[in-house]
């Protein structure tokens, strides 16, 4: 009877839609669980609790998706008090699959509060149950979704703690089982994730000083875009593979290979230019690679070029600002202006640069405290330009 009420009221969830889904879906959840702690308490056996852990973490989900953390956090702490009080008649997948819910929803829960700590404890409880579920049934399977899910998040969350040793062993388990997805289980759409996990693995490579393997998981990952967009030439896949050629430019150009970095740069600017009309490429693209592209050509000493994309960056990040105000943004405007005041200092276009500084020093002016610690290199740099400007008075 249970089984029939519940399928019932999945369908009407499902359905819900318009002003009035929310309240439907609420009423529909509550009711969820009203049927299934009544079964529970009636006989409390492995498949009432499942269903019960089900109902509960359903609903958690549903209060943290429209911003309800006390309401999800109650719904957790009756689901773990019920896992807490669970003997397994068998140690069956489906069982151990509860309790990898429950750390998954949990560390959802955490990373909503900002507890990163919390939410890591949660990621590596999701880790061992996966491990423990493959040894139930040896081989790829759900389990290994499970595990690339819990160490890649493991692997963030740990580096944001600045726990390197841990998010090294948590960044090579999270591409070892994403590759082992994406090559032999051959999972659609996984493609997309094992390039999140090499892009935030090279970042957390540079930041240790070990660009070259950085620039290795990044050519390897340029490749496997290419194919995407080989075997589908879509938009998402031209922009997934512009993502990763700007990683590739700014990893390069800090290792030197100015050349290397000049092409991956020219070949993602070609791609977003491609869909600009589109919005199919994000907007900060753009700007953020034209500023890529001047940051190489003052490098390699040609300034000209460097003043030309350095305008193309400031431009396109002053339209982006005029749509949507934002500190990413503002960031983006303030290198732009930087770069355009190296640029215009060593073309002797001290005029120009005199004109842009003063624009600078506004920009800054109005800048938080937030903003003038994030952004202090460029802030640095405009000093330091505004120090060498010569008096033109």
């Amino acid at each position: 009877m249970l089984d029939e009420n519940l399928s019932w009221l999945r369908l009407i969830y499902a359905a819900a839609d318009g002003p009035e889904a929310r309240d439907v879906e609420r009423r529909v959840l509550d009711k969820m669980v009203r049927l299934t702690t009544e079964t529970y308490q009636d006989d409390a056996n492995d498949w009432s609790t499942r269903m019960l852990l089900k109902a509960l973490l359903l609903s958690a989900n549903h209060l943290l998706d429209h911003h309800d953390p006390q309401g999800a956090f109650r719904h957790l702490k009756d689901a773990g008090d019920v896992l807490g009080r669970w003997e397994f008649e068998e140690q069956s997948a489906e069982n151990l699959q509860a309790w990898a819910d429950y750390h998954e929803t949990t560390s959802l829960m955490f990373l909503y509060l900002d507890r990163p700590t919390e939410a890591l404890q949660q990621s590596e409880a999701l880790i061992g149950i996966a491990e423990r579920m493959e040894s139930l049934s040896p081989g790829v399977g759900h389990h290994t979704i499970m595990q690339a899910t819990g160490s890649h998040r493991a692997a963030m969350l740990s580096f944001r703690l600045q726990d390197g040793v841990a998010a090294r062993r948590h960044f090579d388990a999270a591409l070892s089982v994403h590759r082992t997805i994406v090559d032999e289980m051959g999972v659609a759409g996984m493609e997309s994730n094992l390039l999140d996990v090499v892009m935030e693995y090279s970042g957390f490579l540079t930041v240790q000083g070990e660009n070259p393997e950085a620039a290795a998981l990044l050519a390897d990952a340029a490749a496997r875009a290419r194919r995407l967009v080989h075997d589908a030439d879509l938009a998402i896949h031209r922009r997934t593979l512009a993502g990763v050629l700007l990683r590739q430019a700014q990893t390069e150009r800090l290792g030197g290979r100015l050349d290397t970095a000049r092409e991956a740069a020219r070949e993602a600017l070609s791609l977003c230019e491609r869909d600009e009309d589109h919005d199919s490429a994000p907007e900060a693209y753009l700007p953020t690679l034209h500023a890529e592209l001047a940051e190489l050509e003052l490098a390699s000493g040609t300034a000209a070029d460097a003043l030309a994309h350095a305008t193309q960056s400031r431009e396109r990040a002053l339209a982006e600002l005029q749509r949507r105000a934002s500190m990413p943004g503002r960031g983006r405007l303030l290198r732009a202006t930087a770069l355009l005041v190296d640029a215009q200092q060593r073309l002797g276009h001290y005029r120009d640069a005199e004109l842009t500084l003063r624009d600078a020093e506004a920009q800054v002016q109005a800048f938080d405290a937030e903003e003038r610690s994030r952004f202090v290199d460029y802030i640095q740099r405009l000093a330091a330009a505004s120090t060498a400007q010569p008096s033109l008075s």
